[in-house]
């Protein structure tokens, strides 16, 4: 299991300033590299890539990671995530094609500067595939914890400076919008998994 956490805000971290926080884990199916990417149009960021390290071929990746892919990162305005897989049931939305998750990574990092900013990319993809819950900060001290997938988009929580807070996240959907579409094994209270 992913876990994931994020705090923001006077009283939660000593600086009151947003931080985040991630532990993957499968260290035997991938590794991690990290990336400096200097674009030129668009902003530069530091990220982390998976790359899929097993010649086992009766080992499937659980998803596809595109070479290059920040699955974590920041970028030179202060804009900060990290993901952890939602495993998702297996049917989605199938009447609206998905939008492969590491292209709205790479727009993200690109192209916006604030929290605000990416979660109205996010919001405004209305299927993303694989799914992620997602935290995001910023350096003007906002965090949000984000689930996209098959099944649309929703903003669990959100955190500020004026309304601190902590958010947790790990392999599957908590918001009351999307959280009746986790697949039952990946359930917080699924007794086969390590949630629980």
């Amino acid at each position: 299991m992913c876990f994931l956490i994020g705090a923001t805000g006077p009283g939660i971290t000593a600086t009151g300033e947003a931080l985040l926080g991630c532990v993957s884990d499968d260290p035997y199916l991938f590794r991690t590299f990290v990336h400096v990417v200097q674009p030129v149009d668009g902003h530069a960021h530091v990220g982390t890539e998976l790359v899929y390290a097993t010649d086992r071929e009766d080992l499937e990746p659980p998803f596809k990671v595109e070479p290059q892919e920040a699955t974590r990162g920041i970028n030179s305005q202060g804009l900060a995530f990290v993901v952890a897989l939602a495993v998702e049931q297996s049917s989605g939305n199938m009447e609206v094609e998905s939008v492969p998750f590491c292209n709205l990574s790479e727009r993200m990092v690109n192209d916006c500067s604030s929290v605000e900013d990416a979660l109205q990319l996010l919001e405004a993809t209305p299927s993303v595939a694989p799914a992620f819950s997602v935290l995001l900060a910023d350096a003007f001290g906002n965090l949000a914890h984000v689930e996209v997938g098959r099944f649309g988009t929703a903003v669990h929580q959100r955190f500020s400076e004026e309304k601190p807070g902590l958010a947790i996240a790990v392999d599957c959907y908590q918001s009351q919008e999307l959280k009746h579409f986790n697949d039952p094994a990946a359930e917080l209270q699924a007794q086969e998994n390590n949630n629980g």
